[in-house]
């Protein structure tokens, strides 16, 4: 599938010492072992969506931000993001690059959790999907001198309904809603 030739391409080791960062170890071992349970979660109870489906969008949309912090494009970052979310652009720029790492490297990316809520109002749904993004950051010059950051993303979306049970993307598709908890690794 397009996902697991995703992840095949952008495995890399992270340089998370066990020893010295257990809060974040183990977080990082609870959520790269929980993906059965969000496949299985996506197949059988009702979601819009696949899991793989949804993965790529995330990876690609992720990737997508960085080239535009980089690009500091402004106004498709407004596209993509939340308002909320778009101005803090300059904390996320600062958070998320580096001046002397400016190569965007390999990205691992993690369903944390899902969130589907129907609003009864017009029988649509609003969907909240937490990811966990790993990332590497590659100097100019030097394809070793490496950087590893991690950041969540909660990403959302609202499904309009087309006939019984099926839903369709709203026009707005999936934005970001909110980047938050950003580490160097």
């Amino acid at each position: 599938s397009m996902y697991a030739d995703i992840q095949e391409s952008n495995k890399f080791e992270l340089a998370i010492d066990a020893a010295q960062h257990r809060v974040e170890w183990v977080q990082y071992q609870q959520i790269a072992t929980s993906e059965w349970m969000h496949r299985i979660l996506m197949r059988f109870n009702y979601y819009p969506l696949r899991y793989d489906e949804f993965m790529v969008g995330a990876f690609h949309g992720f990737h997508r931000v960085l080239q535009l912090l980089q690009e500091n494009d402004l106004s498709s970052m407004e596209q993509l993001m939340d308002e909320a979310v778009v101005e803090k652009v300059d904390t996320l720029r600062q958070e998320m690059m580096d001046e002397k790492h400016q190569t965007i490297g390999r990205i691992m990316l993690y369903l944390n959790t899902s969130s589907n809520k129907p609003n009864f109002q017009d029988t649509s749904m609003d969907a909240l999907y937490f990811v966990r993004y790993y990332y590497e950051l590659k100097g100019c010059d030097d394809d070793i001198d490496c950087m590893q950051k991690r950041v969540d993303v909660t990403w959302r979306s609202t499904w309009l309904p087309i006939d019984g049970w099926k839903f369709k993307l709203s026009d707005d598709g999936w934005k970001i809603h909110d980047i938050s908890d950003f580490q160097n690794i």
